[in-house]
């Protein structure tokens, strides 16, 4: 239900492919380029979800990230990632909604596996 209104920006074009194969729209871009965020549309969109965290980021960060979009779209819900628990803060004060450390959702994933498995 969500993909077709879903819109990944990315530099990759094998995995915009990818996705569009799978009936997900995509821009190719950089997400450090402010030209980039605004051809996407971001201005329009409800939520906006930052996937990657800045060690797989290149020439940007998430904090400059949440900042751009906020600006764009004021309104939208703005997920990010940090990379440590201390970037937190700033990128909540930036204007993120909601923010994610990976070790958050690699701990969640292993409890579930852990449950699924009798031990």
């Amino acid at each position: 239900e969500l993909l077709p209104r879903t819109l990944v920006v990315d530099f990759n074009p094998e995995a915009l492919a990818g996705l569009r194969a799978r009936g997900v729209g995509g821009v190719f871009g950089d997400l450090g380029s402010l030209d980039t965020l605004h051809h996407a549309r971001l201005h329009h969109a409800k939520v906006i979800v930052s996937t990657l965290p800045d060690m797989l980021l290149k020439g940007t960060t998430n904090l400059a990230l949440v900042k751009a979009v906020r600006a764009l779209a004021p309104e939208a819900a703005i997920v990010a990632m940090a990379d440590v628990p201390e970037q937190v803060a700033a990128l909540i004060a930036a204007g993120a909604s909601e923010v994610v450390l990976p070790s958050t959702l690699v701990g969640a994933d292993i409890v579930r596996l852990l449950e699924a498995v009798e031990v």
